[in-house]
């Protein structure tokens, strides 16, 4: 839709599909940051507001009900980690070291850099792939595929995000990276999604 419609009432468009689908899973607010990025890039100020508030206004209607309780999960999934993410190591080398301070500061920790993580990979991603591919397809597939890779908390069908943005690339060679990203985590996501030990 962002490389089909254009004016005023595209930018809602867009901005209510963006906003319908952080509603079913907030992951898909990298796709609106994936957009973002070469509307920005274009200076298009006015354009990247409007989808933006278009966007929240319509996550604020599907949460309304709720209140922002319903956002509690959301942050508290933050300091989550499962196997076999490297950030989950840390937690248990920090617990066998540390004790359980230790292993709090580490999750603490991993909760503000596995983001600046996560923008650095999709950093390398779009430098690779975006050389004659437009900014609107490639940038969604470097964020989502980037969060797969240094997420701390993601599983096997997470993946399904990446796999959408990616079909929207005409052309990349990156379709052998997620296939077997997605098939290393189906195969190790034994741990039946445990996390930091008392974490509920």
């Amino acid at each position: 839709m962002a490389r089909r419609v254009s004016g005023v009432w595209g930018d809602v468009v867009i901005g209510v599909l963006i906003g319908l689908a952080c509603g079913i899973k907030i992951n898909a607010v990298l796709i609106a940051l994936g957009l973002a990025w070469p509307l920005l890039r274009r200076h298009e100020w006015m354009r990247t507001t409007r989808i933006a508030l278009v966007a929240l206004a319509t996550v604020a209607l599907q949460y309304w009900p709720y209140g922002l309780v319903a956002l509690r999960p959301i942050f508290g999934g933050l300091k989550l980690a499962t196997l076999p993410s490297p950030w989950r190591v840390l937690e248990l080398l920090g617990a066998a070291f540390g004790g359980p301070a230790a292993e709090h500061s580490v999750a603490t920790a991993m909760g503000y850099l596995w983001p600046v993580a996560m923008l650095i990979v999709a950093w390398f991603v779009y430098q690779r792939i975006s050389s004659d591919q437009p900014g609107e397809v490639v940038a969604p597939f470097a964020l989502t595929y980037a969060w797969i890779l240094v997420a701390p908390w993601v599983f096997a069908w997470y993946t399904g995000i990446a796999w959408v943005a990616l079909t929207q690339v005409p052309r990349n060679r990156m379709t052998r990276w997620l296939t077997l990203v997605t098939v290393f985590l189906a195969l190790c996501h034994s741990s039946g999604g445990q996390a930091t030990p008392g974490i509920r």
